[in-house]
């Protein structure tokens, strides 16, 4: 195993198991080879409270953000109408993933706040020869200065540049 896994390794669940089966029927139906289910568990008790299920849709919704973790999120937020999920407070959030986040899932699982994730395959796995899912390059371009990127990227010299976050200081808002 990965050293970058070491420290964070814990025992198989029911709950994974289903995560990973949904992943399956995911594949055999034309969707990705990736699921994601969120639950909200009573601490106490273990008793699951709420649950959320996806799969990758990518193909399915010609969506290339539509990945397992997103649409889970999705899910939930529009159920719970929330954005940041950490405010759940009548038990633990837990996002469980048949693979380890891309760096896009990652981000949104911090923005949406979710507090606890398990997966189970790697990165690793996912691109493998045959899988060739890798999301090596994106963590190689995120490190490049902007010049040196494969995306041509450029930032304007536009004096408005600003006037979007003025207004946003001024105005009565949802913070999020």
């Amino acid at each position: 195993m990965n050293e970058v896994y070491k420290n964070i390794i814990t025992e198989n669940d029911p709950l994974m198991d289903e995560t990973i089966q949904l992943a399956c029927e995911s594949a055999k139906n034309g969707g990705g080879p990736f699921a994601a289910i969120l639950i909200i568990k009573d601490p106490k008790t273990g008793e699951i409270l709420k649950k959320w299920r996806a799969s990758n849709s990518v193909t399915k919704d010609f969506d290339p953000t539509a990945h397992a973790e997103v649409n889970v999120i999705r899910k939930a937020c529009r159920d719970l109408s929330l954005f940041h999920l950490n405010e759940i407070k009548e038990g633990e959030l837990i996002l469980y993933s048949s693979c380890e986040p891309c760096p896009m899932c990652y981000a949104a699982i911090s923005w949406a706040h979710i507090p606890n994730l398990i997966f189970a395959g790697t990165r690793f796995d996912a691109a493998e020869p045959g899988v060739n899912f890798s999301d090596q390059e994106i963590y190689d371009q995120l490190e490049l200065p902007y010049d040196e990127r494969k995306v041509n990227v450029k930032k304007a010299l536009c004096e408005r540049a600003k006037e979007p976050f003025n207004l946003w200081k001024q105005i009565d808002k949802t913070h999020y």
